[in-house]
């Protein structure tokens, strides 16, 4: 009896994880439509249940990283799975067990995408990105624990390829049948050190990851009992036995067929993005006009010390004080004007003249009220971005 209930709540798992990844956002761009599924199917369903059971109002009514709907679904997805395994339990053993090697095979090459994707945007460098000035200039101590995270790893090149190569190799040693089981133990080892630094760091991205290392362990559970004998010492594991772990009982040319049309999709899921801006280091991208640091040499506001223009396109000041305030912003390389745009919606105009030469930027309203004067930093050449190695300490 203890057998069977623990085969049930491995097929609740299976359930569960599947209903995640369907209706949870995820990386896989052909699934654009799982926010519009989710939207019209759970979430007037979690607005209702966020309603009663959440203390105040939720401003964020989204299913997204480690939203407070996102868990809320989590939580509506168990019971939902032990029903859909007792319905399961009424199925012939044949259709049973054709329906347990689907779920299983699905979970298996979602696993390997998400992995191939985590591992390519670190060897890419499109993950841990270089930091941006406005961070560099920033104190250590005025940084959050997870934006220090992700500058630290971000400064490192190397440090990102190591980890994105080993992503990358579980990924393919899930993909083949005969490499499974390893790749599923070195996924598993990655996937805990995730979590591990998610909850560390707070790092908003602790339900996916959660849920990925669920999925991972379901995979390797039918192996439990010879791993148990294996550390026990009661029996050798060999790996031709583990190698015959599958999850479909399709064979021949149907077989081979699906298995190709998964691969393809895994990998141009997860090599697409890249080759449709042709980055494959990050670090050396294009950043957009004006972008970079500016140390004030004349300003109308007297406690102005910096500016910066971020990537994404955000003007921001830094005063004595060194706190930031951020605007979004819009360059008008016609007019040569720049457009600001605080978090209340009001706009403002800045006639801009730049020298690229000198690396002179001047700003100015129209109304002549506000001046600035600001010459180009060479951020890239901060200590913490000098790309050296000690092999001593002397």
């Amino acid at each position: 009896m203890k057998s069977v209930r623990l085969k049930d709540l491995w097929q609740a798992g299976l359930i569960f994880s599947v209903l995640a990844l369907i209706l949870i956002p995820g990386p896989l761009d052909f699934l654009g439509w799982q926010k519009s599924l989710a939207d019209f199917v759970v979430l007037p369903l979690l607005k209702f249940l966020g309603g009663l059971v959440l203390p105040t109002e939720i401003w964020f009514q989204e299913i997204s990283s480690d939203s407070n709907y996102m868990w809320l679904l989590l939580v509506v997805l168990l019971p939902t799975a032990l029903i859909g395994t007792w319905f399961f339990a009424g199925f012939r053993q044949s259709r049973k067990e054709g329906t347990t090697a689907l779920l299983q095979i699905l979970l298996t090459y979602f696993l390997a995408f998400v992995l191939l994707n985590y591992g390519l945007d670190k060897v890419f460098k499109a993950q841990f990105y270089l930091p941006e000035p406005n961070i560099l200039f920033t104190p250590f101590g005025m940084l959050d624990k997870d934006i220090l995270y992700w500058s630290t790893m971000g400064v490192s090149y190397e440090y990102n390829l190591f980890l994105g190569l080993a992503e990358v190799i579980a990924a393919f040693l899930i993909i083949v049948r005969k490499t499974r089981v390893i790749g599923l133990i070195i996924g598993v080892a990655i996937l805990i050190n995730v979590v591990a630094v998610n909850f560390s760091f707070d790092i908003s991205v602790k339900a996916f990851s959660m849920l990925l290392l669920l999925i991972s362990l379901l995979l390797l559970a039918p192996l439990a009992r010879s791993f148990i004998s294996f550390f026990l010492g009661r029996q050798p594991v060999r790996m031709p036995e583990l190698a015959r772990l599958s999850f479909t009982r399709l064979s021949g040319k149907p077989k081979s067929i699906i298995k190709i049309l998964l691969v393809a999709v895994v990998l141009i899921e997860a090599l697409y993005p890249y080759w449709r801006v042709g980055t494959y280091n990050d670090d050396l991208a294009e950043r957009p006009f004006l972008h970079g640091a500016y140390k004030i040499i004349e300003s109308s506001d007297t406690n102005l010390r910096m500016v910066f223009i971020h990537r994404d396109g955000y003007f921001i000041f830094q005063d004595e004080e060194l706190r930031m305030k951020d605007y979004k912003l819009e360059v008008n390389l016609i007019e040569n004007y720049i457009e600001l745009t605080d978090y209340d919606g009001s706009e403002s105009n800045l006639d801009f003249e730049y020298d690229q030469t000198t690396g002179k930027l001047e700003l100015k309203n129209r109304e002549g009220s506000f001046y600035l004067s600001g010459k180009a930093v060479n951020w890239r050449e901060m200590p913490a971005l000098k790309q050296q190695l000690h092999w001593s300490v002397d």
